[in-house]
């Protein structure tokens, strides 16, 4: 039997349920949950730290050594695989892949953060920046707003910074709000 055929004969069956689908359509689209962000959680992170140009190879080796042995013992039962060192011009990455069984990440990243801080203050040398935990890679940005102005200066510019900061938060639908500030005056 022919479908078309078949939904001009039947015009009122045809009808009824091109009309309950538009029906449910609508009544899943008012009682559909609404976030104000998207929970996206990306198994991955990454830590960072840079040693000032001056150190010779051998002791950023060794920086980077100390922080891989760490972050290997620390939660063997949450990394995937031993993690890899990757090191450029004095930049370590050492990328971090966790196990499917973590159910709550961000406890393990805020916990990693926590540990490395107080590594870098009891092992590691004076003149290391970082490291720094990464882990917020589905965090994305949806609006970059820029304010300048050739009148104003650094401190009214940075109060109705703050005026404007504050206004968003008021919105339903911001859920995070970051600043950084530039000086293109010094350019």
């Amino acid at each position: 039997m022919n479908f078309v055929k078949a939904s001009l004969k039947h015009r009122q069956v045809t009808f009824t349920v091109l009309m309950l689908m538009f029906a449910f359509g609508v009544y899943s689209l008012i009682t559909m949950p609404r976030r104000g962000r998207s929970r996206i959680t990306v198994p991955g992170g990454l830590v960072v730290h840079i040693t000032p140009e001056p150190m010779p190879s051998r002791f950023e080796d060794q920086v980077t050594r100390k922080l891989e042995e760490y972050l290997f013992q620390f939660e063997r039962g949450c990394i995937r695989q031993r993690p890899i060192p990757v090191t450029s011009d004095g930049i370590v990455e050492i990328h971090i892949w966790l196990q499917d069984n973590v159910r709550k990440p961000d406890i393990f990243w805020n916990k990693l953060r926590h540990q490395l801080l107080v590594v870098k203050s009891v092992e590691l040398p004076q003149g290391v920046i970082g490291p720094v935990v990464n882990s917020e890679f589905g965090d994305t940005e949806s609006m970059i707003i820029g304010i300048e102005g050739d009148e104003a200066d650094y401190v009214q510019m940075k109060d109705y910074l703050s005026k404007l900061e504050d206004r968003l938060r008021t919105i339903p639908a911001v859920f995070k709000t970051e600043k950084k500030q530039e000086n293109r005056r010094n350019r």
